[in-house]
């Protein structure tokens, strides 16, 4: 099967995330550090979430605590990073001054919470939809053509019944016909599933699609607004939850694809099962 390969990264930086009564900035530079310390504050409470998760985790309790990821657009985007199927490396920056000893303590402490979560890295390999759908109709075909040899096999089993019947041979007919409702339930759900898949498979284009024209919304209004984030964090949001969407969808379309493959296969060996009785 065709297989697509997905990865993304994130490099944050977080510098300038100190306290402003302490470095006496003005101004622009106050400002951008007051959002960098509101992100921070944000992030601190998604990392204390999870380490309580892990602690409870490791004492088999059953309780998940609520992580607030979508209280700000950087834990959002940061969703796979922690506690998800990612590798996370965080470097944390302290200084030896004693003046610094608060944003010390405090670095550290947020380090320690950070330890405790664990992450669970997988390769995203997606099928290729396409690919997929063409393998679920070649196994339709098949089906077909086992069907209808179960439908022959089925009269001249039942013309045979009528000049000499017997116990065995009306146990054989009903088992036949048994076995040929079975591959006909099976057919009918193998094309259940191509039409899902070619469902699923067409709105994650257009979703993609819709994607795309939000990029490309996004950077016509980074260049129109330079002097003002709010617009372009809000955009960055919507791309952000698309995406999530997208991902969600396609996760679907391969989970009802595994099972109509699963299903079709379980189909031909119990006709390769009866070819050998």
């Amino acid at each position: 099967a065709v297989e697509s390969l997905t990865s993304k990264i994130h490099l944050v930086d977080l510098a300038g995330s100190e306290r402003g009564n302490s470095t006496g900035v003005r101004g622009e530079r106050l400002r951008e550090a007051n959002n960098i310390n509101r992100s921070l504050s944000t992030l601190g409470d998604v990392i204390k979430a999870l380490g309580n998760q892990a602690n409870k985790a490791t004492k088999r309790h059953s309780q998940r605590s609520f992580v607030p990821y979508r209280n700000s657009i950087l834990t959002w985007l940061l969703k796979d990073s922690l506690g998800g199927s990612a590798l996370t490396c965080l470097l944390a920056a302290v200084s030896p001054l004693a003046d610094s000893y608060g944003e010390t303590l405090t670095t550290l402490r947020f380090v320690q919470r950070a330890k405790l979560i664990s992450n669970d890295d997988n390769v995203n390999a997606d099928s290729n939809p396409n690919a997929v759908i063409a393998r679920l109709r070649a196994e339709v075909k098949q089906l077909k053509e086992q069907l209808a040899m179960g439908t022959l096999g089925g009269d001249d089993a039942a013309a045979s019944a009528a000049g000499s019947p017997s116990i065995a041979q009306a146990q054989a007919q009903a088992k036949l016909e048994a076995e040929v409702q079975r591959l006909r339930a099976r057919y009918a759900e193998a094309e259940k599933s191509i039409i899902d898949a070619e469902r699923r498979a067409k709105a994650t284009e257009v979703a993609a699609a819709d994607a795309a024209a939000l990029r490309d919304e996004l950077e016509m209004s980074r260049r129109a607004l330079q002097d003002s984030g709010v617009e372009a964090r809000a955009l960055e949001g919507r791309i952000a939850a698309l995406e999530t969407q997208v991902e969600a969808e396609a996760a679907d379309a391969a989970s009802a694809l595994a099972a109509a493959r699963e299903e079709a296969s379980a189909a031909e060996r119990l006709q390769r099962v009866r070819h050998e009785a």
